[in-house]
């Protein structure tokens, strides 16, 4: 739309610059020549008496318009071109006398000096016109680069640019040159209609406008294109119909004033908008001097009276008009224009001064002395005014001060608040200070009256937030008339018509007038404002200022009320990591590695010392040795221990979702990324990255996190942008690692990228001795939990416990200790039963028998081969009693249910 704008007016405007040419080339090309001081269009009919020369005048009072000139110097006249020829046979200084013939056949015959058209006559006449329609182009065209958006303001460029051309520029082209070619009805074809619709238009719209602007526009120009095609044709025809088209148009040109002054009359006398009641009350007085100036001008045009001023005081009103309407159309949408548009004004306002100082002395000094030194005089003021206002150094910045407090207090003052809260939104944190901040800032702005701030969410109550001292605080229910109001996103106004509920509330609350915020997240938020503290009404510009603060505030109250929320989320978030480290720290004593089997201790000291250092670190060991009590007693010795240690269950998550969980997406990554996510390796950031059961890694995630572990960066899924991290990855496994890389299950690259320094964690059955110490420490800190003191342990027990392979491991010895604390009593530590594998009527056909085992009865089998066989009928038996469910079978093995399908998987088993 502005740049459409822009187009439209340079269009216009070089349109304009080139009827300027055409009037100035006339006056170029009569100069020097015999004239009689007679305007006279090119049909043979006189002009208006006033671009009639001085001593010509005077004896012009019969001819009216509409009277053509027929005869001069006893030739007829069939061409006004001929007049120039005619008129040069006769001596300067003579009379001739020019014979006319009214409408209604009348002969008048007057007789006119001859003399060279000069300089005085040019000067005299004709510049001051020209000079007044580029006052009125000007003042038309700012407005409309000021306001491009403004359909108004484009119908006054049209209407400026029309007139201009027409009525001023074109004048020495039509009266000396005797040209009226096509192109001169194109301007008033644009100009007048344009007038109308400008008349309709301001200060307010009036019907049709309002109900059918564009279908309005479009047959007012289409009317006026008709019209003025016939004009032509009349025009070139010279047909008699010609005076009566003229009528027309004089008609439509007092229509279109009557409209515009009383369109101008009742916006004065209205008391709701109070922007355009300012507006008339600029413009009115100019128009009615416009009126009363045009009305001279057409009683002497018309021999009413015989009065000849120079032309310049007819056209006096001109720039008065121009530059209080160009003031009106700003002034009336007052927020619309920006800075750029105030700087542009107030240039334009240097050029304007400049041509209205040189108009003002043109229209005076002529009645001092002759033109052409008028002339010279006015410009050499002029030019050394202009000259000399750049050299005073802050003119032009006081310029711009002044047509920003002159035009536009309300703009400033809203700009200046804007800026204000601006500032300290970034200060305030928490929504009862910034409640007050506003209290104070919008009661200094409307002379203390009282603010009230609400909020909240739109289906519960919106309360006020930090009222002030001494006063209840106000709740606004859901079915509150000012709550639908707000959540609706009406603002209430009193004495404008609104809901009559709404209005009321109002009233009961002693509120003024009630703004909404515009608060994102969908959040519901009001400013409802009390009297001013003057006792005066609040202006229409305080209400357009309140609505332009309420973007500013309501994203200012909402992220209040998100660091409100914020801080409330990090005090439980505080309190909960209180009690997770807690309890982690509880369950760290509840399994600390314990041992004084050399397999552990082992273990425990290479932990220790690579513990100091960043490198990988592989644990292997059986299902239940105690791997991830390894890994946090690694990080916890470490200088990572400050930091995060993230755990990752490869075998829990499905392939499809590893990636994902390891690196990271992008939201709209893939169906189902509905938001951004973090992956493993960011979160751990500065801390451990733990991979439980790494061997159940798929192919293509080996490839990525080779990748991320060898460049120390990750790239999420759905992003180009890779981040740097800095983690430390430690894996475990219950599989020999090495075989799955021979087998080509496991890339060889990873493994030793992960295992550069592998521990192995023994088995319980390999450190029978730390059975009677894990006992104790479980029963111990077990009972604890449950309820239970345990004094001591059976000799039945640990024998039986000492006999037994586990092949849960600790994970197993736990859950059999918390059976028994569970199922039996006393003080003494009892088994609830025989363990699992122990009873020989289990064992499978074909297998060695499980009780012999126990008893260590190898027979001829390897010690591999027993193994075996006892993990078969243990797992079979599990499998049995648990009616073939993995889940419930794990839990009686003291197994992961991922590590019991790999285990049947191995051992060729098939769910039964």
């Amino acid at each position: 739309m502005r740049q459409a704008r822009y187009i439209q007016v340079a269009i216009g405007l070089s349109a304009a610059a080139l009827a300027l040419s055409a009037g100035l080339f006339a006056l170029v090309e009569v100069y020097g020549r015999p004239w009689s001081g007679l305007p006279l269009f090119a049909n043979g009919v006189a002009g208006p008496r006033i671009l009639a020369s001085p001593t010509a005048y005077p004896r012009l009072l019969e001819i009216v318009p509409g009277t053509r000139l027929v005869e001069v110097a006893g030739r007829p006249l069939n061409n006004p071109g001929e007049l120039l020829a005619i008129l040069s046979d006769v001596p300067a200084g003579s009379e001739v006398e020019h014979v006319f013939r009214t409408r209604d056949g009348r002969t008048l015959r007057v007789a006119l000096p001859v003399s060279p058209f000069d300089i005085d006559d040019a000067l005299g006449i004709y510049p001051p016109i020209l000079l007044a329609g580029l006052l009125f182009l000007l003042a038309g065209a700012i407005p409309s680069l000021a306001q491009p958006e403004s359909s108004t303001t484009g119908f006054l460029a049209a209407m400026t640019i029309g007139m201009a051309a027409n009525f001023a520029f074109l004048l020495p082209d039509y009266f000396l040159g005797h040209h009226v070619t096509p192109v001169s009805f194109v301007f008033p074809a644009a100009g007048l209609p344009a007038f109308l619709l400008f008349a309709l238009a301001f200060p307010t719209r009036r019907w049709p406008l309002t109900t059918r602007p564009r279908a309005t526009s479009a047959v007012v120009f289409a009317a006026s294109v008709v019209f003025w095609a016939i004009f032509a044709w009349a025009f070139e025809s010279r047909s008699s119909q010609l005076f009566n088209l003229e009528g027309i148009e004089i008609v439509f040109l007092l229509a279109c004033l009557t409209l515009l002054l009383g369109n101008l009359t009742a916006a004065a006398r209205q008391k709701t908008d109070a922007a355009a009641r300012r507006t008339a009350g600029i413009v009115l007085p100019s128009a009615v001097l416009f009126v009363v100036v045009a009305g001279t001008l057409a009683a002497t045009t018309w021999g009413v009276v015989e009065f000849y001023p120079p032309p310049g005081l007819f056209l006096l009103p001109v720039p008065f008009v121009a530059l209080s309407i160009g003031y009106g159309m700003i002034a009336c949408e007052l927020f619309e224009v920006d800075r750029s548009a105030q700087r542009l004004l107030a240039r334009s306002a240097l050029l304007v001064g400049a041509l209205a100082l040189l108009f003002l002395l043109l229209a005076t000094l002529p009645l001092v002395m002759r033109p052409v030194f008028a002339w010279v005089t006015a410009s050499a003021l002029t030019l050394l005014t202009a000259s000399a206002l750049p050299l005073v150094t802050s003119f032009y910045a006081r310029v711009d001060q002044w047509v920003e407090e002159a035009l536009f207090p309300q703009e400033k003052r809203m700009r200046e608040s804007l800026r204000v809260v601006a500032a300290e939104v970034g200060r305030l944190r928490d929504s009862d200070a910034l409640a007050t901040f506003l209290r104070h800032e919008i009661g200094a702005l409307l002379a203390e009256a009282p603010l009230t701030l609400v909020c909240g969410e739109a289906d519960g109550p919106l309360e006020e937030i930090a009222p002030a001292p001494g006063r209840l605080r106000l709740d606004l229910d859901p079915g509150d008339p000012l709550h639908e109001s707000l959540c609706d996103r009406q603002g209430v106004v009193a004495g404008q018509p609104r809901a009559q509920a709404a209005r009321d509330r109002v009233e009961r609350l002693g509120a003024a007038c009630v703004i909404p915020l515009a608060c994102p997240g969908g959040a519901v938020g009001g400013l409802l404002v009390g009297p001013r503290g003057d006792a005066k009404p609040h202006h229409p510009e305080d209400i357009q200022l309140l609505y332009g603060l309420a973007g500013t505030v309501g994203v200012a109250l909402e992220n209040a009320r998100r660091m409100d929320r914020l801080q409330e989320l990090q005090k439980r978030l505080e309190g909960e990591n209180l009690y997770l480290r807690a309890e982690v720290d509880q369950e760290f004593a509840d399994s600390e590695m314990i041992g004084q089997n050399r397999g552990v201790l082992e273990a425990i000291a290479q932990l220790r010392r690579v513990a100091s250092t960043d490198v990988s670190v592989l644990i292997v060991g059986e299902t239940g040795t105690g791997k991830e009590l390894a890994v946090r007693t690694l990080h916890a010795a470490s200088a990572r221990a400050d930091r995060v240690l993230v755990k990752l269950a490869c075998a829990a998550l499905p392939e499809a979702l590893l990636e994902s969980e390891l690196f990271g997406h992008e939201r709209g990554a893939f169906t189902g990324a509905d938001r951004t996510r973090e992956g493993r390796f960011e979160i751990a950031d500065g801390g451990t990255l733990f991979f439980d059961d790494v061997d159940t890694l798929g192919a293509g995630v080996q490839a990525k996190l080779l990748r991320a572990l060898q460049e120390g960066e990750v790239q999420r899924l759905g992003s180009n942008h890779t981040r740097k991290v800095d983690v430390r990855v430690v894996a475990a496994t219950n599989r020999d690692l090495a075989e799955e890389v021979r087998a080509g299950r496991f890339r060889e690259d990873l493994y030793y990228r992960l295992a550069v320094v592998p521990i192995r964690l023994p088995p319980l059955r390999e450190r029978i001795d730390d059975i009677e110490r894990l006992v104790a420490h479980l029963a111990s800190n077990l009972g604890r939990k449950l309820g239970r003191e345990i004094t001591e342990v059976s000799a039945e027990a640990l024998a039986e416990m000492r006999r037994h392979s586990w092949p849960g491991n600790i994970r197993e010895l736990r859950n059999v200790i918390e059976r028994a604390l569970v199922l039996e009593s006393g003080p003494v530590l009892r088994l609830s039963g025989p363990l699992a594998g122990g009873n020989p009527a289990s064992a499978p056909a074909g297998s060695a028998s499980i009780e012999s085992l126990a008893r260590g009865s190898l027979g001829d089998d390897s010690l591999a081969d027993l193994l075996t066989a006892y993990k078969r009928a243990l797992v079979e038996e599990a499998l049995q009693r648990s009616g073939g469910n993995q889940r419930k079978a794990a839990e009686l093995l003291g197994m992961h249910r991922p590590s019991l399908t790999r285990m049947i998987r191995d051992l060729g088993l098939r769910k039964s």
